[in-house]
């Protein structure tokens, strides 16, 4: 799951925008794996290192996330319920690619949680912040 434009830092109108707490979580996971010994090539801390910092930190910030999630969404009014559909809906984005037709992804999103596509199109364009762009026709 990408982190929310609530999370950006930086120029979000570029490829420059970086994401505060999930930088923020991958440097102090980084810095507790170097502290348990981790693996140095050339007095650099090698790509396993790394890599394994930042998989750490992005789990870490997706659990995060689902929490939060649970109480600003309200996809269904009983509790367990919301929380399960809240988990539908994160794990219905494992595995898809981007970039994406937004309407292709609603659907898809729609059809893997069971959530109502007039729902998942609230959700996904209010949740990301997204802004929907027409453009004028070729003429």
């Amino acid at each position: 799951m990408r982190p929310t434009s609530l999370d950006a830092g930086g120029d979000a109108g570029t490829d420059s925008a970086f994401y505060p707490r999930l930088f923020d979580g991958f440097v102090r996971t980084l810095a507790d794996n170097a502290g348990e010994g981790a693996d140095l090539v050339d007095n650099r801390l090698s790509s396993k290192s790394v890599l394994l910092a930042y998989d750490q930190a992005s789990k870490s910030f997706i659990s995060d996330v689902r929490t939060e999630l649970y109480s600003f969404l309200n996809i269904e009014s009983n509790i367990d319920e919301n929380r399960s559909a809240v988990n539908r809906l994160i794990a219905a984005f494992d595995g898809l690619q981007t970039p994406f037709s937004i309407e292709e992804i609603i659907e898809t999103l729609a059809k893997r949680t069971n959530i109502p596509v007039d729902v998942v199109r609230q959700l996904y364009k209010a949740g990301l912040g997204m802004k929907y762009v027409r453009k004028k026709p070729q003429e």
